[in-house]
C-alpha cells in the first residue's frame, strides 16, 4: 500500500490531476504518513518475495560478471590495432 501511495504522489506531481482526486489524495496523505511513521518507529519490516523470472535475472546477472571477469583476459591488442578507442 505504501509503495503504491507513493507511486501515485511521484505521478501525480508531474501530471496534472482532477481537483477532486487531487483533495482525495491529500485527505488521505496525514493517515498514511502516520502509518508510515508508526512502522518506522516500531521497526517493522515489509519484504517481498521477488518474482522467479527476477531472481533468475538476478542470478544470470552475476554469472555473467565472472564470465566478463575471464572473457577480459583473453582481449589483447594486435599488430593490426588502430587504436580507434
Amino acid at each position: 500500500m505504501r509503495k503504491q501511495l507513493f507511486l501515485l504522489l511521484v505521478l501525480y506531481s508531474f501530471v496534472a490531476t482532477q481537483k477532486s482526486l487531487a483533495k482525495l489524495l491529500l485527505d488521505i496523505l496525514p493517515q498514511k504518513v502516520k502509518a508510515i511513521v508508526d512502522d518506522l518507529e516500531h521497526g517493522t519490516v515489509i519484504r517481498t518475495k521477488p518474482f522467479l523470472i527476477d531472481r533468475f535475472l538476478s542470478y544470470f546477472g552475476e554469472v555473467e560478471k565472472l564470465g566478463a571477469k575471464f572473457f577480459g583476459r583473453s582481449i589483447k591488442a594486435s599488430e593490426k590495432c588502430t587504436g580507434c578507442g
